[in-house]
């Protein structure tokens, strides 16, 4: 066996090391998320921001601690430039998105939110 890699490999019944299945499987999961990552961070981060914000209302509620974390951390110039960056690539405002995806008790929080996004200090 290969030293110090024995758990990645198994010998099969010609005495050949192959990977493990599942080990294989692990690894391509993620070097697919370390490519995601490292696209985020070369994206401008208004288009990171407006693409993640996107993403977290197409997967709903599970995700809505996304749209909290970019309006609650990004100051009132970056959501500006996060508004034109998702119209631009949407053609929608986040303001019709974020009405037309969150119902329930979501809403009310929503409704901060987007008071917030059109905040005359933006």
């Amino acid at each position: 066996m290969r030293k110090g890699c024995s758990k990645f490999f198994y010998e099969d019944e010609r005495q050949f090391e192959r990977w493990d299945h599942t080990t294989l499987t692990s690894f391509k999961a993620e070097f697919k998320r370390f490519k995601d990552v490292v696209v985020l961070l070369l994206m401008h981060p208004w288009e990171r921001d407006a693409r993640l914000l996107k993403k977290a209302l197409k997967k709903s509620p599970q995700q809505y601690n996304v749209i909290v974390e970019i309006v609650c951390t990004r100051s009132s110039d970056q959501l500006l430039g996060v508004r034109k960056a998702y119209h631009s690539l949407f053609d929608q405002s986040i303001e019709e998105d974020l009405a037309s995806h969150i119902n329930g008790s979501e809403r009310k929080v929503s409704y901060h939110h987007t008071s917030i996004l059109n905040s005359d200090k933006i």
